[in-house]
């Protein structure tokens, strides 16, 4: 896939998303911003599009942006979010996208034992697959 994005991110779709991070779209599908799960409002988490947390980013768009994300006042747990440089980056007018992942089982993030179980048993599922 070829993009003239300053910034894209992988993402999936997930029927029961938990507690990973939305994608939020406009109307149009149009990406606007990755909203973390517990800033997410109810509407926000019914979004079963997910962030994987994997981007990619023109190596400016880093050096440009960083700083601003930097300066964001953390949340209660003193966290700045990495992700909040989709935003940012939008507003100063770049391209950003995010790309739909066909195979969400190896995207999954770990926060979870049951989670650990599930990509354990992906991992499992792989290696049979590579040794048969």
């Amino acid at each position: 896939m070829t993009t003239n994005s300053s910034l894209a991110t992988l993402c999936f779709e997930r029927e029961n998303p938990a507690e990973y991070g939305r994608i939020i779209t406009d109307p149009l599908g149009n990406f606007i911003k990755i909203v973390e799960f517990k800033n997410a409002t109810n509407e926000e988490k019914a979004i079963k599009i997910c962030n994987s947390g994997i981007m990619a980013f023109k190596p400016a768009i880093l050096r440009k942006y960083l700083p601003l994300v930097l300066q964001q006042h953390p949340n209660q747990l003193q966290e700045v979010y990495l992700t909040t440089i989709v935003e940012i980056t939008k507003s100063k007018g770049e391209q950003v996208s995010y790309l739909l992942s066909q195979a969400d089982n190896l995207v999954l993030g770990i926060n979870t034992r049951q989670e650990l179980e599930e990509a354990n048993k992906t991992i499992a599922h792989l290696e049979k697959l590579v040794n048969n």
